[in-house]
């Protein structure tokens, strides 16, 4: 009895120790919460938090791609012939600079919007700042034409409008296509293979030649 008695105090504890701690999880568990323009998350038992995440709100500025030839039958396909260099300016730039940029460039590639016959009504995706800032662009067709200045202005509820000072169009240029490199042919295959192994050849016979060497030096 006392035997039993011991093992019910026992068990009683380990549910005790259980309860306990199941209670007690939350309160160390790592919060995490997101508005859209910050993240912070609890460090576990510390109550320290991570800095907050600046969110980079994006917009659409529309574009134009104009030329497109005729065997061009979707807009998609037309989407990849322009694409458009994008230059963050000072936040006090009221114009484009007085030379294109040279260095700094992103590039972005245009979203298909509707293709009708040889032009195509599109858009390029460009991000501001956090919410309740400015943000001043240059933007260029990498195939050569007018840029513009695009104002992007995030809201204090982070969605971002943008403004642009021209009306962005690119002239078509087909895509390169890309050439996968070819496979070695099959008697380059048996070349390398064969070098490898007259190596690993040459490498058993040295030590076969090694093993000889040491068994004269025991007699």
């Amino acid at each position: 009895m006392i035997k039993n008695n011991k093992k019910v105090a026992v068990a009683a504890a380990g549910l005790a120790t259980v309860l306990t701690l199941s209670f007690a999880a939350p309160s160390f568990a790592a919060t995490s919460t997101d508005s859209g323009t910050t993240s912070t998350i609890g460090t576990i038992g510390s109550g320290t938090t991570k800095a907050p995440r600046v969110f980079a709100a994006a917009v659409a500025v529309p574009v134009s791609v104009t030329g497109i030839p005729t065997t061009v039958t979707t807009a998609g396909e037309a989407a990849r012939g322009a694409k458009f260099n994008v230059y963050v300016l000072d936040a006090a730039a009221t114009e484009l600079p007085a030379t294109a940029p040279t260095t700094g460039a992103v590039v972005v590639g245009v979203r298909p919007g509707t293709l009708t016959g040889t032009d195509l009504a599109g858009s390029i995706v460009v991000r501001g700042g956090a919410a309740g800032t400015t943000t001043k662009l240059a933007v260029y067709p990498v195939n050569g034409g007018a840029g513009s200045l695009v104002t992007v202005t995030v809201a204090a509820n982070g969605i971002a409008t943008q403004t642009s000072s021209v009306a962005l169009t690119s002239t078509y240029v087909a895509p390169v296509a890309q050439v996968k490199p070819e496979k070695p042919a099959h008697d380059e295959a048996t070349e390398v293979s064969g070098s490898v192994r007259d190596k690993v050849n040459f490498g058993d016979d040295q030590g076969k030649k090694l093993g000889k060497k040491k068994g004269k030096g025991r007699h």
